[in-house]
């Protein structure tokens, strides 16, 4: 859950969602990575908060979530290739000092 009231949006800011399995007692393999200027059209309002629902093991059908699956063996990986585009898009701006 994450509180709308002090939840700031910036291109640089990601929410990590991740399973808990209780009887094992470890996290699930699947783990969904948003972007925080996503979160308002893939999160539930839930009065003050965004609430997050999803099934780690997937569904039958498609939805709004599927794109933000990553493997939680691969977070790391993940958010290395996205570092790596945000600065090569930072420093490639006209009027940017590299």
């Amino acid at each position: 859950m994450v509180n709308k009231s002090n939840f700031v949006p910036a291109p640089t800011t990601f929410i990590v969602v991740l399973g808990w399995r209780v009887p094992e007692q470890v996290f699930h393999e699947t783990c969904l990575v948003i972007p925080s200027e996503a979160i308002s059209s893939v999160a539930t309002e839930l009065g003050a908060l965004y609430e997050f629902h999803f099934r780690p093991t997937g569904s039958d059908r498609p939805n709004r979530i599927d794109r933000y699956r990553v493997p939680l063996e691969s977070l790391g990986e993940h958010f290395a290739r996205q570092v790596s585009r945000d600065q090569t898009r930072m420093t490639s701006r006209p009027g940017t000092p590299s």
